[in-house]
């Protein structure tokens, strides 16, 4: 039996409060959203688990967007009372953090949402390399599209210079592009995915995600998406990374990327001339749906799947 914590089920945490107060006012988003849509992908896989609960039966404890919660796991499998500890996502964002805790030697396995996420957290810890894991967290795509005519884009701000952001605003009002703009943590979950039934494309600005969640929901709803992707630098080594981190899991069905102004500028008429080309709602069922990945993540629970320097 496996236990999947999201706080210390013993005692009184903030993050177990903060837990509760966004269950409560029904606000999910980022790792409450991964938890959920787990929980939905093992029910509709008939996989045997629990959530925040240790019973005699738990073998295996998988601490997951907790710090609090994995201290708590360590100790246990010091003490012999599981046999398998699996770490993440969503534990820390670097692996010195909270004084290199992914580099305990009780935790047998750690998991990370993308391949570029693995590669980051291996070159600043050699050590844990043999354990990381890819899991990207599903998304609901058992939805009914929206057959009706769809005029505005959504321009969806994250993490990006004010700069950027007024100049693509401008651009879309001097082509008479119609947009609404969402804000990141600004906005209601059930709003935006209303809003995207009403969009023929969705336009990202954020400096880098381990996965990106609204996008996949984006695609969910067979809304392509034109992504900003800069060049970014490792804040503690300083070395450049160049992946697709602002959207580890964009691919040619699902939309296009843009580096700065200029290439924005230059690619999002061939963008927009292309709408009808880009298949996101297939892409994200067959690789990134609820049901994918609970299939992925049983895979690797139950020792499946290699881990992914070995793929």
């Amino acid at each position: 039996m496996i236990s999947i914590l999201t706080y210390n089920p013993k005692f009184l945490s903030k993050e177990k409060i903060k837990f509760w107060i966004k269950k409560i006012l029904n606000k999910p988003r980022g790792p409450e959203v991964v938890l959920n849509n787990l929980v939905i992908g093992l029910k509709r896989n008939n996989f045997d688990f629990q959530v925040n609960k240790i019973t005699p039966e738990t073998k295996t404890i998988h601490a997951i967007s907790s710090v609090d919660a994995l201290k708590w796991a360590i100790k246990q499998k010091e003490k012999g009372k599981i046999n398998e500890l699996i770490a993440g996502p969503n534990i820390v964002r670097h692996p010195p953090d909270d004084d290199s805790i992914l580099v305990n030697k009780n935790i047998d396995k750690i998991l990370v949402p993308s391949k570029w996420m693995a590669k980051y957290f291996s070159a600043l810890e050699p050590k844990i390399k043999d354990k990381l894991y890819i899991w990207p967290a599903g998304t609901e795509c058992d939805i009914k599209i929206s057959s009706s005519k769809k005029e505005r884009c959504i321009l969806y701000k994250k993490n990006v210079g004010e700069k950027l952001f007024e100049n693509i605003k401008k651009y879309l009002e001097e082509n008479k592009i119609s947009y609404n703009i969402i804000e990141y943590g600004k906005y209601k979950a059930e709003d935006y995915l209303k809003m995207l039934d009403e969009t023929k494309f969705l336009i990202y600005l954020q400096t880098s995600e381990s996965q990106g969640i609204a996008l996949q929901e984006a695609w969910a709803h067979n809304v392509p998406t034109f992504v900003w992707n800069s060049i970014i630098s490792s804040p503690l080594t300083g070395s450049t990374i160049y992946e697709k981190v602002a959207a580890p899991y964009l691919t040619d069905e699902s939309g296009d990327l843009f580096k700065d102004f200029e290439d924005f500028k230059n690619k999002l008429p061939k963008f927009i001339e292309n709408l009808k080309k880009f298949k996101p709602a297939e892409y994200c069922k067959n690789n990134l749906s609820i049901e994918k990945s609970a299939e992925i993540y049983v895979n690797i629970i139950e020792n499946r799947q290699k881990p992914w320097k070995k793929l």
